[in-house]
């Protein structure tokens, strides 16, 4: 779950018993982190500490790569709807469905209350 902190660019990571934050990086590819605390997500942000799976503890492994979408994308919403169809169409069961609509849910939920802070994503090129 990622809730943000109020500051320009940084997002709490809740996950499991690790809380580490995401800091947004430019959108240029940076050099691995001299600091192995640090796990990439992309190329553009960058968790401070291990991403743990909330279901099990399971730690995500570093060399596995993870994309990260923030409901600030105003194409967000549409792509975890069709995310959504491929789940169904694949036959995900039902308690992934439920997960997955509780998010959908919150994307929902910020896009409704935060107009104003809608963009397009890459628009700010990094900054």
């Amino acid at each position: 779950m990622h809730v943000p902190t109020g500051f320009s660019g940084e997002t709490e990571l809740l996950c499991g018993p690790c809380i580490g934050k995401i800091i947004e990086q430019d959108e240029q590819p940076q050099p691995p982190a001299a600091v192995p605390s640090e796990r990439p997500i992309g190329n553009r942000f960058v968790c401070q500490g291990p991403i743990v799976k909330k279901s099990n503890g399971e730690v995500l492994p570093v060399e596995e790569p993870l994309f990260l979408m923030r409901a600030r994308d105003w194409l967000a919403v549409p792509m975890l709807l069709k995310y959504r169809e491929l789940a169904v169409a694949d036959g995900c069961n039902d308690y992934l469905l439920a997960l997955f609509d509780e998010s959908l849910d919150q994307f929902r939920k910020f896009a409704a209350e935060h107009v104003n802070r809608m963009k397009q994503p890459g628009v700010t090129r990094g900054k």
